[in-house]
C-alpha cells in the first residue's frame, strides 16, 4: 500500500480522510457501513480534507484504535469486517482503518434501524440507501439474485416458451429446449405446470416498467435533448435478447463503414469501431443491469464516442481494477447462464479483455469503464476523431467535482436541483462543486434560470 499515492489521489468512493476521530462516532461509522455495503474502502485518520498530514498523538494511538474497534462493533449490524494499522509519514503517525466488502449485507447503523441506517457510497459521500438499493443488498446478503425471484406479473404460456426456445436456438446454432430453461432455473417446475422467474420475464419481454434500451445519436459531442440535435433515436423493447440485437443494429447503422482495397482488387468493408466489442458492451449492460431500477439502459452515439450506461454500480464488492483484471460477480447469474448457452455473451471477465483487444486492433483509444452516480458507464471512442480531452492532465478534480462535471456533460439543460437529486448530494455541495469547476475554467452557464444550459469545456 502506497500511502503517498492514496493521499495525493484525494477522497473517493473508496477513501475518506479524517483529521481526527470525531466526537460524534456516527460521522465515520456511517462510512464504515457504506464501505461494507460496497467495494470496501479506507478511512485515514490524521489527514485533513486538504490532504495535509496532521498525524495522531503517539501517546493516544493504542487507545484510539481500541475505541474505533469498540465503536464499530457496538454501533453496526451485522459486524463489519475490518483491519487497522498505523503508518508513519513525515514523522507523523497515521491510523488506517480498512473496511472489507461485507458478505452479510445490508449493513446498517443500529441506532437508525434497517430502513434509515443503511448507507452506500455515492460520488465520494456516504448517503442513505434508497429502497431499491436496500432490496438489492438484501438479496446479496441472502446469496440470491433478482433474476432468480418468482415473478407474479406474467404467466407461462406454451407458445411463449416455444418462441423463446426457438429464438435462442437460432442465435446459438444449437437446440435450446424447455428442459434447458428448467435446468437453468428460468422456469421452476411444479406438480402442475411451471412458475416463472424474473429471468423468464426478461426473456418474455414487456413485463417490467422501463426495461428497455434507449438509443440516440446526437449531433456533436454533447448530449442535448433539443429535438433538432437528435440525428436518430430508437426505443428497443420486447425480449431482452431482441433489445440487444436492435440496439446493436442501431449503432452499426449510425457509424461509418469504410472500404479498403487489399491484394490488388479485393475490397473489404470495415466499420470504424469493432462490431464484436460494440455487441459485447451492450450485452454486458443488459446482463449486469440492476433491473430493480426504473431507468432504462442508455446507448448514446456522439460525434467522437459511443456511451453505454446501465443502472446499477459494480456488483458484489467488485472494483474497476478487479474488473479490468478479469474478476467477475454476476448480478443476474441465471440470465448470464442462458446468454452463455445461446452464445450471446462470452462472460464479463473474458468479454472486457476482448473489448480492449478489439479496440487496440482497430487503433482506437482505450475504452473507459467507470462508475457514474448510481450507474455503470462504458465509453468507446470513434476512429479518426481528434482526442481533445476537456480536462488537462494537470487539472485535479475531486470525486464530487468529477461527478458534477460528468452529469452536466450528459445533461447540459438540467438544473442544480436536478443534479443534487440525481447524484444524491445536497444542493450546497452541488453549488460548491460548480463554483470550483467554474474557477478551473471547466464549466460555464449560458442563459438564465429555467431557459439556460451548462457549457462544459
Amino acid at each position: 500500500m502506497n500511502l503517498d499515492s492514496i493521499i495525493s489521489a484525494g477522497e473517493s468512493d473508496m477513501v475518506e480522510f479524517k483529521e481526527m476521530v470525531p466526537p460524534d462516532s456516527k460521522k465515520y461509522v456511517k462510512t464504515v457501513v457504506a464501505f461494507s455495503n460496497g467495494s470496501g474502502g479506507r478511512i485515514v485518520f490524521g489527514v485533513d480534507d486538504d490532504y495535509n498530514i496532521l498525524g495522531i498523538n503517539p501517546d493516544s494511538v493504542s487507545r484510539i484504535k481500541d475505541q474505533i474497534a469498540d465503536t464499530i462493533t457496538s454501533l453496526c449490524a451485522p459486524t463489519p469486517r475490518f483491519d487497522m494499522q498505523t503508518v508513519t509519514l513525515e514523522d507523523k503517525i497515521i491510523i488506517i482503518l480498512e473496511i472489507f466488502p461485507g458478505p452479510d449485507r445490508p449493513y446498517y447503523l443500529k441506532s437508525e434501524g434497517y430502513n434509515k441506517g443503511v448507507y452506500v457510497r455515492l460520488a465520494g459521500i456516504s448517503k442513505p440507501a434508497d429502497e431499491r438499493t436496500r432490496k438489492e443488498l438484501q438479496l446479496e446478503g441472502r446469496k440470491e439474485s433478482f433474476d432468480s425471484q418468482m415473478n407474479f406479473n406474467c404467466t407461462v404460456e406454451t407458445e411463449d416458451v416455444e418462441r423463446i426456445c426457438r429464438d435462442l436456438s437460432e442465435m446459438s446454432g444449437r437446440e435450446v429446449t424447455i428442459q434447458n430453461l428448467i435446468n437453468e432455473h428460468v422456469l421452476i417446475k411444479k406438480s402442475r405446470g411451471y412458475s416463472p422467474t424474473n429471468a423468464y420475464a426478461l426473456l418474455l419481454g414487456n413485463v417490467f416498467i422501463n426495461t428497455t434500451i434507449r438509443c440516440a445519436m446526437f449531433k456533436g459531442k454533447e448530449k442535448n435533448l433539443d429535438k433538432t440535435m437528435f440525428l436518430d433515436r430508437r426505443e428497443c423493447e420486447g425480449p431482452i435478447y431482441k433489445q440487444i440485437e436492435d440496439a446493436y443494429a442501431f449503432v452499426l447503422k449510425n457509424i461509418r463503414l469504410e472500404s479498403y482495397t487489399t491484394e490488388g482488387i479485393t475490397r473489404r468493408d470495415v466499420y470504424e469501431m469493432p462490431p464484436k466489442a460494440i455487441r459485447e458492451i451492450i450485452t454486458n449492460a443488459a446482463l449486469h443491469c440492476s433491473y430493480q431500477s426504473t431507468n432504462p439502459i442508455y446507448v448514446a452515439l456522439y460525434e467522437d464516442r459511443l456511451e453505454v450506461i446501465s443502472p446499477g454500480k459494480l456488483f458484489g464488492g467488485l472494483t474497476i481494477d478487479s474488473v479490468m483484471s478479469g474478476a467477475t460477480a454476476r448480478r443476474n447469474p441465471i440470465l448470464s447462464r442462458i446468454f452463455a448457452l445461446a452464445d450471446i455473451s462470452e462472460g464479463w471477465g473474458r468479454g472486457i479483455k476482448g473489448i480492449l483487444e478489439e479496440c487496440q486492433t482497430y487503433g482506437l483509444k482505450e475504452p473507459v469503464f467507470e462508475e457514474w452516480a448510481t450507474n455503470f458507464r462504458v465509453t468507446m471512442y470513434r476512429k479518426n476523431v481528434p482526442n481533445n480531452d476537456n480536462v488537462s492532465s494537470g487539472t485535479q478534480l475531486s470525486s464530487t467535482e468529477s461527478a458534477v462535471y460528468d452529469y452536466f456533460t450528459m445533461n447540459p439543460e438540467k438544473s442544480r436541483s436536478d443534479a443534487a437529486e440525481a447524484l444524491s448530494l445536497s444542493l450546497a455541495t452541488i453549488r460548491n462543486a460548480i463554483k470550483s469547476l467554474k474557477d478551473k475554467g471547466l464549466i460555464a452557464r449560458e442563459g438564465g434560470t429555467g431557459k439556460g444550459r451548462w457549457i462544459v469545456k
